[in-house]
């Protein structure tokens, strides 16, 4: 396993950079994670570095949805990267919903506080589905598990706790590693002809930008 110290844009003591927790009351993770990819695309234009972005079940007056966090270093400013976030949230069928970064919330009040908790648990690394990671790009069709651990996941999970020398993984073109106690950790399982899975399975289609 490669050292944490060494994983590309994760930080062992909690995320660098800016960190915004956003909510618009996303029924599922599929449009949550619709959203996240078009939020992605347009900080990526921007020039964002070491992107991270993540779903979160959350509550609001009882009814359970979908909140999501975006972490991001490089040139883009953060007036500017916020802007970006906001203006996604808008475009996307004419949605309300807030923003939470440091301690300032913006946007609709009943959703600042489910935007202030994806941001803490993505901050923290305590909790999260990540939907985008430093070195995804490469994770395409069947890869190494080595090289999986080459990008920032950090740990690969066996569904058996088997051991995985020289094992294969189908990536299907969609990886969805999980914060796990500071760690972000891939879960996988047995597949056919000896090679592994990912436990979440997500359709590839949502991951990639129209």
């Amino acid at each position: 396993m490669i050292p944490s110290s060494e994983k590309p844009g994760v930080a062992r003591q909690g995320v660098d950079g800016l960190v915004v927790g956003l909510d618009v009351l996303a029924a599922g993770e599929r449009t949550a994670d619709r959203l996240l990819v078009q939020v992605i695309s347009l900080l990526q234009e921007a020039g964002a570095e070491s992107l991270l972005a993540a779903t979160h079940h959350v509550q609001v007056f009882g009814r359970s949805h979908v909140a999501m966090s975006i972490s991001l270093t490089g040139p883009v400013g953060r007036t500017r990267a916020l802007e970006l976030v906001a203006d996604a949230i808008a475009v996307d069928d004419g949605a309300a919903g807030a923003l939470w970064t440091g301690e300032t919330g913006t946007g609709l009040p009943s959703l600042q506080q489910s935007a202030r908790v994806a941001a803490t648990e993505h901050r923290d690394q305590r909790s999260g589905r990540v939907v985008h990671f430093p070195g995804v790009e490469g994770l395409t069709g069947v890869v190494s598990l080595c090289s999986v651990l080459e990008t920032a996941i950090d740990r690969i999970d066996p569904f058996d706790g088997r051991p995985l020398p020289n094992a294969l993984l189908m990536t299907g073109d969609v990886l969805r590693p999980r914060w796990l106690d500071g760690e972000l950790v891939l879960h996988v399982r047995p597949g056919t002809g000896g090679v592994w899975v990912p436990t979440d399975v997500t359709d590839p289609a949502v991951s990639r930008p129209e």
